[in-house]
């Protein structure tokens, strides 16, 4: 496509028409669309969106953006009669899993979403169209408007939804693969690309991810962690299963505080199912464990600016932009060794000590560790032995059947590493500057820039991680 004849002349803003399937600021796709539109206005750009939400929720707030300028999707009402489908099987807010789509339910949110994109475009004449996830939206997208420049932040979770939902995948493939332009996390997510949707490697470019440095910046001070009488934890995201949170639990249970000391596990996120409930259920008995809820962003830097340690259970991501927060904050990090991760995150980071890095478990499908076997194995001690030992993830002792993968089998790790870098060492430094003489924000930033757009001729406007050059 010859994109010089697309773009406005000089002098006139470019017009950029956003789809997001579901509600802005709720989710990392969500997050990404708030900051786009606000650094878009501030670019002099033209922008509308169309958006899901619940029916009887008001219209969110997306700066600049007019109430006139947003397009909802109302789901829970015909022709969908369900919650918003969620780009995760669980989202903080109720939703739908695409796994549960029948044809009629497709119908119906192809409906919808083809309605909303034709009375956002009437009128405005995008200039381009940016959408986030490579899936039935976008595929939508690329046949509404075949003609107009069509690019797409790929977010990870379709990759999942490919293995979790893959009736729908000859709606999705196709015009997903016929897009302009994608943007990808990191080189493992473009393979991911490549391989599932058969887009060609000239169509793809690695962006990373951002953060708002505004919000997320070390603390003005710092108490070191040996004056401190209570050490902080911090995990932020969705509180499921998928994202580690019972095993981090299971955890907080093995580490063991120096005298004097407390530790406590704060946990900030809230779930759309009961998940949330029986996770909380399993911590009543844990005084030291706290569940905030769900916190919008500027409250969340400031819990992260109170940790000593971040932690990310997740057996599943894309590219974690919670870890990126935690860094700008200053905080030390205990992760799961993610695939990709040794793209986006700097080695000099976990030389340092300033993220450590626990192996993950053998995994049933894609986010599910498999059980292992109780009878016969003792407890493991290392992450490796409970990998070895979850074998074909049944137990003998009940048939044969599958069993539900036990927390506490899987937790070790996690309380070692917090008991290493958390609690022993302190995270913060101790003369009384940011963190470790703001080791974990100094290193970070070396090798990551801020949001910033992209010429109108590279294709979009993103916030992105400017990655150091090889």
């Amino acid at each position: 496509m010859n994109y010089t004849e697309t773009y406005p002349k000089a002098g006139h803003p470019l017009k950029i028409l956003h789809l997001l399937s579901q509600q802005p600021g709720k989710t990392g796709s969500g997050v990404c669309l708030l900051t786009m539109t606000r650094l878009g206005g501030e670019a002099g750009f033209l922008q509308r969106a169309v958006i899901g939400l619940p029916k009887d929720a008001p219209l969110p707030d997306v700066p600049p953006l007019s109430p006139g300028d947003l397009f909802p999707v109302r789901f829970g009402e015909p022709p969908v009669p369900f919650p918003i489908p969620g780009m995760s099987d669980i989202m903080p807010y109720p939703s739908t899993r695409f796994s549960a789509f029948t044809d009629s339910m497709r119908a119906g949110y192809l409906e919808v979403f083809a309605a909303a994109m034709r009375a956002a475009a009437d009128g405005f004449m995008p200039d381009i169209i940016h959408a986030h996830h490579l899936w039935l939206m976008t595929a939508l997208a690329r046949k509404q408007f075949p003609d107009i420049p069509l690019c797409v932040y790929c977010h990870g979770t379709e990759l999942r939804q490919l293995q979790n939902a893959p009736h729908l995948a000859p709606y999705v493939i196709p015009g997903c693969r016929a897009v302009d332009r994608v943007f990808a996390l990191h080189e493992e997510n473009k393979r991911q690309i490549m391989e599932a949707y058969g887009i060609n490697d000239e169509r793809i470019n690695i962006v990373g991810a951002g953060f708002r440095a505004d919000v997320f910046r070390p603390p003005d001070v710092c108490v070191p962690a040996v004056d401190q009488k209570a050490l902080t934890v911090v995990y932020a995201g969705k509180i499921s299963a998928p994202k580690g949170v019972p095993w981090l639990i299971e955890a907080m249970r093995k580490v063991t505080p120096p005298p004097g000391k407390q530790v406590r596990l704060v946990l900030a996120g809230s779930a759309g199912d009961d998940s949330a409930r029986r996770i909380q259920a399993q911590a009543t008995d844990l005084p030291n464990v706290i569940f905030l809820g769900a916190l919008d962003q500027s409250a969340l830097g400031d819990v992260l600016r109170d940790a000593d340690v971040f932690v990310l259970p997740s057996f599943f991501e894309g590219l974690p932009l919670v870890v990126m927060e935690s860094l700008a904050c200053d905080c030390r990090v205990v992760i799961t060794d993610l695939p990709g991760s040794d793209r986006w995150l700097p080695k000099t980071l976990c030389a340092n000590r300033v993220v450590e890095r626990v192996p993950l478990p053998r995994l049933v499908g894609p986010d599910t560790p498999a059980p292992a076997g109780r009878a016969g194995h003792p407890r493991p001690r290392r992450f490796a032995e409970i990998c070895r030992r979850s074998g074909s993830g049944t137990d003998p002792s009940t048939g044969g059947r599958r069993r539900r993968p036990d927390p506490a089998q899987h937790c070790l790790p996690f309380s070692r590493f917090l008991m290493g870098i958390g609690i022993r060492e302190g995270s913060k430094n101790v003369s009384g500057n940011s963190g470790s003489d703001g080791l974990s924000h100094g290193l970070f930033m070396q090798h990551f820039l801020y949001f910033f757009p992209l010429p109108q001729g590279q294709g979009s406007f993103l916030p992105i991680f400017l990655f150091p050059l090889p």
